[in-house]
């Protein structure tokens, strides 16, 4: 009996030892499994950090200050291009605004209760709420 319970409990413990070693890492499955807009995200974090990185390492003095000028830049552009593909994006996934009349050719309507009213009301029909 106790001999069954030892073996139990080295299987339990080598296993949850084992497991996040011979496991897939989360972040980069969630990544090859998103969306467009999820993958820009991902890389417009991943330019401002390399960014915040070379800045550290220009202001610790382990980069020189033309190898720096030049990461910079490389690093900026890379962040703006994504942050074009990402409003990109965004643009097309925002509904377009449907054209319409102005407001004052489609009549009143009352501010309590939305409902159309007519040109010379001065109280709603639907909700009693006195106009101005």
């Amino acid at each position: 009996m106790m001999l069954g319970f030892e073996i139990i409990l080295v299987v339990g413990v080598i296993t949850a030892i084992g497991y996040p070693l011979f496991r897939s890492s989360d972040g980069e499955t969630a990544i090859e499994e998103g969306d467009e807009y999820h993958k820009l995200l991902y890389r417009k974090d991943a330019a401002y950090l390399s960014l915040k990185e070379l800045e550290f390492d220009y202001s610790s003095d382990k980069i020189d200050s033309e190898d720096y000028a030049k990461l910079k830049s490389n690093l900026e552009k890379e962040a703006v291009s994504i942050l074009k593909q990402i409003d990109g994006l965004k643009r097309k996934a925002a509904p377009q605004p449907e054209q319409s009349a102005p407001r004052a050719k489609q009549g009143r309507f009352c501010t309590a209760c939305g409902k159309q009213l007519n040109q010379h009301d001065k109280f709603c029909g639907s909700c009693g709420q006195k106009l101005s």
